[in-house]
């Protein structure tokens, strides 16, 4: 009798003894720390706005017509596109939601155009256009090679007090935003500049261009 009570006491003493706890299995990296699981991806913000280097245009005394390119040279092998740095990894597209023109008599912006409005359509790529077929001045026809769309610009016809140089809002031709990605090893969109659907007449003064683009 006294083996079955220290029988059944030391099964009771077995089922009462503390369980093992096992922790959760947590997934390790190479360095034994704990990985976290279905992290958001890390994203990259486009800087708000970024501008072309301004470009002076030969063109003077004469009236553009309707859709002519404005650009930094009458030969076609020496225009320079307006480029635009989006400040993100080389690759990443980018949505341009709107932009300026600015245009002055001087480089430094320091005396307004005449006070004729002007429609421009800028045009952007994803890579560089390469040499158009006329320069300032001629017909605009270049490659629609990465074309991703286009600003339109109307220039205001008043210059506001103590403003020194004309500008025009632009706003995307169609839709909301233009989508635009650069080349895989670049950063940079490109853009160039054409009259629209109206003719506009410069001063006898060389003028002087800069475009800036919104970005998200």
């Amino acid at each position: 009798m006294k083996f079955i009570k220290r029988l059944t006491a030391a099964f009771l003493a077995l089922g009462l003894a503390a369980s093992p706890v096992y922790a959760a299995y947590q997934p390790q990296n190479v360095n034994g720390q704990a990985s976290v699981l279905n992290s958001s991806p890390v994203t990259q913000a486009a800087p708000n706005n970024t501008c072309a280097t301004v470009f002076q245009s030969p063109h003077a005394a004469s009236a553009y017509g309707i859709n002519q390119l404005v650009a930094n040279s009458a030969t076609a092998a020496s225009v320079t596109p307006m480029s635009f740095v989006t400040g993100l990894t080389n690759g990443l597209s980018v949505n341009v939601t709107s932009g300026t023109l600015k245009v002055a008599t001087s480089s430094a912006f320091t005396t307004a155009a005449a006070s004729s409005g002007g429609y421009f359509l800028m045009q952007l790529y994803g890579v560089s256009p390469g040499i158009p077929t006329n320069g300032d001045g001629g017909g605009y026809k270049t490659a629609n090679t990465n074309w991703c769309g286009t600003l339109a610009c109307t220039l205001s016809a008043s210059v506001p007090d103590g403003q020194d140089y004309s500008i025009a809002n632009c706003t995307p031709f169609a839709g909301t935003t233009i989508d635009c990605t650069p080349g895989g090893s670049s950063n940079t969109i490109f853009g160039l500049l054409q009259t629209g659907t109206t003719t506009w007449t410069p001063s006898t003064t060389t003028y002087n261009y800069q475009a800036c683009v919104n970005l998200q």
